[in-house]
């Protein structure tokens, strides 16, 4: 029913996901350094710009998890904005 867990974390200019690392009680201080389970997924974030939020479900709709950040060129220093809302399901 439950995978193993995943982390998301931005560093400086880079977003890395991690993965195969167990349900531990300190997720940060045992995170995976190297490949294959740390893995990059995006490079030259705006530092600080990545965030997450959760809306909460209620009797109208599900739950939503919106997700954003910025990406800058670093030849021309042109921003832009990503974001991204995924649906929680909330099915019995």
């Amino acid at each position: 029913m439950i995978d193993e867990p995943r982390t998301f974390c931005q560093q400086g200019r880079f977003l890395f996901r991690y993965r195969d690392y167990g349900i531990q009680a300190s997720v940060a201080t045992s995170l995976p350094t190297a490949m294959p389970r740390r893995e990059v997924l995006a490079a030259n974030l705006v530092p600080g710009s990545m965030q997450f939020e959760l809306i909460p479900p209620s009797l109208q709709r599900n739950g939503v998890v919106s997700v954003s950040f910025q990406l800058q060129s670093q030849d021309t220093g042109e921003v832009t904005s990503v974001s991204q809302e995924v649906q929680i399901r909330n099915v019995p």
